[in-house]
């Protein structure tokens, strides 16, 4: 069963809704779980709501009757067909190839809206972590690329589409200094339960005393050092853009 989303998750669930248009039917593309594909349902009982992932198991806790396994580099549906889509957390796990297929395919499946979301100038440092088997770097969620509002513009605002709202949302950071990749790899800073690592397969990593010493001290003083400047340092983690296509 999916695990239930924190207060950070809700929050980015909660304005994802507040940006969303007006729909007869809307297809949440990566659905996961289902929780977005849900609320969409319940915010418009009478319209059809489709969720997709590329694993069809992975929409097991969702309320949503129409469930469709696809990749979102080839949705299986027509130009145009569905009046609203919905990408949120999604393009920043595809590979860079992948990613274009997939933005082609968002804008060519939307009739009049697209929704995105993905996080905002992420410090790709701090998820970081270092295979003890293979060697390679690789982030703890699996994160391909940092999005800056420009970026997810660029992919988007083409073939008549036009960006028409912009929220920030997620969890609050801020912090002295971005971690550079191999320092936040050196003190495994992205590190958690249930790691894999997508090179090798490797699901062994402890926590070495030292690094969660070294790591615990690094956090404390970057928290301590900018308390005093929250107000104008804090940012939000993550970015929802809400596109309309003009033509």
């Amino acid at each position: 069963m999916p695990t239930m989303p924190d207060a950070s998750e809700m929050r980015r669930l909660a304005d994802v809704l507040a940006l969303s248009p007006d729909y007869a039917a809307a297809l949440d593309v990566g659905s996961g779980g289902g929780w977005l594909a849900d609320r969409l349902l319940a915010a418009r009982p009478q319209s059809r709501v489709i969720a997709t992932d590329f694993a069809i198991t992975a929409m097991i806790g969702s309320h949503c009757r129409d469930r469709v396994g696809a990749s979102a580099a080839a949705l299986p549906f027509q130009s145009r067909s569905i009046d609203a889509v919905f990408c949120c957390d999604v393009l920043e796990h595809l590979p860079d190839g992948v990613e274009r297929e997939a933005c082609a395919e968002l804008r060519r499946v939307a009739g009049r809206w697209l929704v995105i979301n993905t996080p905002l100038g992420e410090d790709l440092g701090r998820s970081t972590i270092r295979c003890s088997t293979c060697g390679r770097l690789f982030h703890s969620d699996h994160h391909q690329r940092v999005y800056q509002l420009s970026d997810l513009r660029q992919r988007f605002e083409v073939d008549g589409w036009r960006c028409v709202a912009v929220r920030t949302t997620g969890w609050k950071l801020r912090y002295l200094f971005r971690m550079p990749r191999r320092l936040g790899a050196m003190l495994h800073f992205g590190w958690r339960d249930r790691l894999v690592c997508p090179h090798c397969g490797e699901t062994r990593f402890p926590l070495q005393t030292w690094r969660q010493r070294l790591k615990s001290t690094v956090t404390f003083l970057n928290n301590g050092l900018t308390r005093p400047f929250a107000r104008v340092m804090n940012r939000d983690s993550e970015v929802v853009i809400l596109f309309e296509r003009s033509v």
